[in-house]
């Protein structure tokens, strides 16, 4: 005659059953989050390389574009997405359960990498790659602006007010770089090729601070009369007798090698490290040039 089993025994193998099941079913469960994960990792890296190539269009149009500066925060999610991605795919090989935190903390990854991506996309297509002729702006080896020159620096500040201010609506960092440009004419006779171009290449950074003082002021006056917290962060260099970007067949005295470029990019929750522009602005004293006010 068998044995009877007793009723403990009995509900221990009901219980190792019920486990069992569940393990299953959990392991089910978690083989679709991890293959939804997978497939999130692959639509961000897909997402990442296309910003790559928006940068890099930038880039054409501008050598000297601030975009650049897109490419070392574009590399770190990258390879964050990558590790992320690798650690999905030897989880699934291995046919093992991933620990509820380690899916938790995927999944935040994700989400905030998704966020980032949105913004940079932003940032990037809201950016400005505009070309200031210098003829219009100073006179013939000058750095001094000209009333024309001021018109064109007023009607292009106000452009980039409503670009900006049209796209966001939080406390903002923009970002400007100013590059200037000179063609291969000399300034007094008998002096050598090495004099010629670094009296061109202090023309044009002088040029480009000029244009960075006019504009930081119009600009600061128009972004605290918008009412908003913005941050501006404005760079010049000089670029000398090195030609502007897609000049092709240049002529040594060419108008279209005298031109300022100006690139820039506008990004929300900016660092503390710049000095932000108050609502109320004390009145400045300006040199001539001033600007004109709306």
């Amino acid at each position: 005659m068998p044995k009877k089993i007793s009723a403990v025994t009995r509900f221990c193998i009901a219980v190792l059953l019920m486990v069992s099941c569940r393990s299953a079913y959990f392991t089910r469960y978690q083989q679709k989050t991890l293959d939804k994960y997978v497939w999130k990792t692959k639509q961000h890296l897909s997402k990442t390389a296309q910003l790559k190539l928006l940068v890099d269009r930038r880039i054409k149009l501008n050598p000297h574009s601030v975009a650049k500066n897109f490419y070392p925060v574009l590399d770190n999610v990258s390879k964050k997405l990558s590790k992320i991605h690798h650690k999905l795919r030897c989880q699934i090989a291995s046919n093992q359960a991933m620990p509820r935190y380690e899916i938790r903390k995927i999944k935040r990854a994700l989400h905030s990498t998704h966020q980032l991506l949105n913004k940079t996309n932003q940032h990037i297509l809201n950016g400005t790659e505009h070309v200031l002729k210098s003829d219009v702006l100073f006179e013939v080896g000058s750095a001094q602006l000209r009333a024309a020159g001021v018109v064109s620096l007023n009607q292009f500040a106000q452009y980039f007010k409503h670009k900006v201010l049209s796209v966001y609506r939080a406390q903002m960092q923009v970002k400007l770089n100013i590059t200037g440009y000179a063609d291969e004419q000399g300034f007094v006779r008998g002096e050598s090729d090495q004099q010629r171009k670094e009296k061109n290449r202090l023309l044009s950074l002088n040029r480009a601070t000029a244009i960075k003082q006019y504009l930081s002021i119009v600009l600061n006056q128009k972004f605290a009369n918008a009412d908003k917290e913005v941050m501006l962060d404005v760079n010049a260099e000089g670029k000398g007798e090195q030609l502007p970007p897609k000049l092709r067949n240049p002529q040594q005295n060419d108008h279209r090698r005298r031109v300022c470029t100006v690139s820039s990019y506008t990004i929300l929750k900016t660092g503390a490290q710049l000095p932000i522009i108050q609502r109320n602005i004390p009145k400045r004293i300006l040199t001539n040039p001033s600007p004109i006010k709306d």
